[in-house]
């Protein structure tokens, strides 16, 4: 793959890398929540830069640039550590999930992408077979006692609702980035003493090309459900990055998303051109963190017509924590 959506594997690496400039990084980023196909791309050249620099397949200048540029957050170095155990597993049948080089210990998050994000499909039915049964016994051994985050913040009434959004029955429950796994602690295998885990200290906001501190909550659609998601925004994040799938259709001009709280007041919005490929595409909008208080609030995404109308597409409703 050399160019897709006239990015090149150089564009990519760049991006990685963090030296895009500011203008070049929000419109490449603008097109990746709306461009499967790209975020796609993006991904299957992460993973390969990733292989190659395990398998010490880069020249000694290109895996210094790799670990001074790539190599800078808690999430790439468990992603990079997960694809070495699966080497090591697949080259030598070591079965320990949690054995990596530098004695580094991985998350079970880190560990799964590292399995499940492999194209070569043996490869991912050997580690299936392999670490799923070792996965299972080890999460049900560290779990904590609740995984339920209770929100003290009360429920918004009729009468403070806000009547200019016109809203359906939500469509879509709330997930947040599995990368806000629950601190947990690993366990040294060779004499049993624990020590902590980096990569599972709660979560951590990546930082962008431009410095600022960005935590991603990615909203997807599931069951139906009754229970408000809490999201948990550490303290360190600067802008809030919320992205959704929508079924986009011909008929939209535009797009409008809006952030506002339970008690209706606007915090953001973001309107856009609609897509021109009709069917499943993503959209985004950003938040400044400081805005996100503890509270209800609630996000929709509107389609707008070209009489000006417009027509719900997704509504999301949520509570936020601080850390």
């Amino acid at each position: 793959m050399a160019i897709k959506n006239n990015y090149s594997n150089a564009d990519f690496r760049d991006y990685l890398y963090g030296l895009f400039s500011n203008e070049a990084l929000g419109e490449f980023e603008d097109r990746l929540f709306v461009d499967p196909d790209l975020a796609a791309a993006l991904d299957e050249f992460e993973h390969d830069l990733a292989d190659a620099y395990i398998r010490r397949e880069m020249s000694e200048t290109d895996a210094q640039a790799f670990e001074k540029n790539y190599l800078n957050s808690d999430s790439r170095r468990a992603r990079v550590a997960a694809s070495r155990v699966l080497h090591q597993k697949l080259n030598i049948g070591t079965t320990d999930v949690s054995a990596v080089a530098n004695d580094e210990p991985v998350s079970i998050w880190a560990t799964m992408q590292a399995l499940f994000a492999t194209r070569r499909l043996v490869m991912t039915g050997l580690a299936v077979v392999i670490t799923v049964p070792l996965i299972f016994l080890w999460w049900m051994a560290l779990r904590p006692d609740s995984n339920e985050i209770v929100s003290t913040v009360p429920t918004p009434t009729s009468e403070n609702v806000n009547t200019l959004i016109d809203r359906p029955e939500p469509r879509n429950d709330l997930q947040v980035n599995e990368n806000t796994n629950a601190t947990q602690n690993s366990v040294n295998a060779s004499n049993g003493t624990e020590i902590p885990n980096e990569a599972n200290r709660g979560p951590r906001p990546e930082t962008r090309g431009d410095g600022k501190s960005v935590f991603a909550v990615t909203l997807l659609p599931s069951v139906r459900s009754s229970d408000r998601k809490v999201i948990q925004i550490p303290e360190s994040a600067k802008i809030v990055a919320f992205s959704a799938a929508f079924e986009n259709e011909a008929r939209y001009a535009r797009l409008l998303a809006e952030v506002r709280t339970g008690g209706g007041t606007l915090i953001n919005r973001r309107e856009t051109a609609a897509p021109k490929r009709e069917g499943s595409n993503r959209y985004s909008v950003s938040v400044a963190a400081a805005k996100l208080k503890p509270g209800v609030y609630e996000l929709a995404l509107f389609g707008i017509l070209d009489d000006g109308s417009r027509e719900t597409i997704n509504y999301y409703e949520f509570s936020v924590a601080k850390r």
